[in-house]
């Protein structure tokens, strides 16, 4: 009675081994776990982007050109106030003084007023003068002298710390807003891929800003 039982095992483990065997060689195996990323991980995230991305509605054409032209004319008014920059620091232009001949107050179109003031221009080297410069001088009063550089798009700057400091900071927030806006005008694909190139920190805001 052992041995028949001994042999009744044995016919079901080789059986149970045949049956394994013909599974493997179906390709009948047990489904891997999908692998998951650790949450807040930077493959997280591009998965989430990812998905993100296949939902989204890419912006059309004229809505792009619409963000290149912003991102065009606001980088435009960078370089032009960089230009005035560069003169107020003495990194460029002639430098002179401007005599004021007379001054008087003018609209600026938002609300405010700027004084203007015309005079005479006159470089350090003697070699150039303007008998018709005119410039923006906020305090200046006809009688006043004052330290100037010549602009390449054409006019005087007034030298100075506080002039470099305002002029800095337009600067910097025109460059910026063009910057944001020609990203804005790429194609979705186009925006990823240089996002990608971001630290962790800056990526992970801007995958919530697409979620």
């Amino acid at each position: 009675m052992a041995k028949t039982r001994s042999k009744s095992m044995r016919a079901r483990r080789a059986a149970r081994r045949r049956k394994t065997a013909a599974a493997h060689r179906g390709g009948h195996r047990a489904p891997a776990a999908a692998y998951r990323a650790p949450a807040g991980s930077r493959a997280d995230l591009e998965h989430q982007l990812r998905r993100a991305r296949s939902r989204r509605t890419p912006p059309g054409r004229i809505k792009r050109a619409l963000w290149w032209c912003m991102a065009a004319a606001l980088l435009a008014g960078a370089a032009t106030t960089g230009t005035f920059t560069a003169s107020a620091a003495g990194w460029a232009g002639t430098p002179g003084t401007l005599t004021a001949r007379e001054c008087h107050q003018k609209s600026n179109g938002k609300g405010g007023h700027s004084t203007v003031c015309s005079g005479v221009f006159v470089s350090d080297d003697g070699h150039s003068t303007d008998p018709r410069a005119s410039m923006v001088w906020h305090g200046g009063e006809a009688g006043d002298t004052v330290r100037v550089r010549t602009v390449a798009p054409g006019g005087y700057q007034q030298q100075g710390v506080d002039e470099v400091g305002l002029l800095v900071t337009l600067t910097g927030i025109l460059a910026l807003s063009g910057t944001v806006c020609a990203f804005t005008g790429l194609p979705g694909t186009g925006r990823d891929r240089l996002a990608s190139h971001l630290p962790d920190r800056a990526f992970a805001r801007y995958v919530n800003w697409q979620t």
